[in-house]
């Protein structure tokens, strides 16, 4: 039932992502710049933001004070899950 529903909201985000795409192409000169001169910076800032969350775990991993990398860790264990597991030595 869950994958039915995942597989079903990725499908739509996908048409919706697709759509809206599709209504950028209508737009002409000064509304396009006004819609993309907001859009371009947050995807700048979402891409980044994921580069420097993914970045964490390995600059925890060799941080030298022993004690602040415990606590770091068991901080970011809660939120990154599985995949401090791969990276842990």
């Amino acid at each position: 039932m869950i994958l039915s529903l995942v597989v079903l909201f990725t499908l739509l985000g996908s048409i919706c992502s697709v759509g809206f795409a599709d209504l950028l192409l209508l737009l002409k000169g000064e509304r396009l710049y006004l819609v993309t001169g907001g859009m371009v910076p947050y995807a700048i800032g979402a891409l980044l933001g994921a580069a420097f969350f993914g970045m964490i775990p390995h600059a925890l991993r060799q941080t030298a004070v022993r004690g602040r990398r415990v606590m770091s860790e068991r901080g970011f264990r809660h939120v990154y899950g599985p995949v401090w597991n791969e990276i842990s030595p």
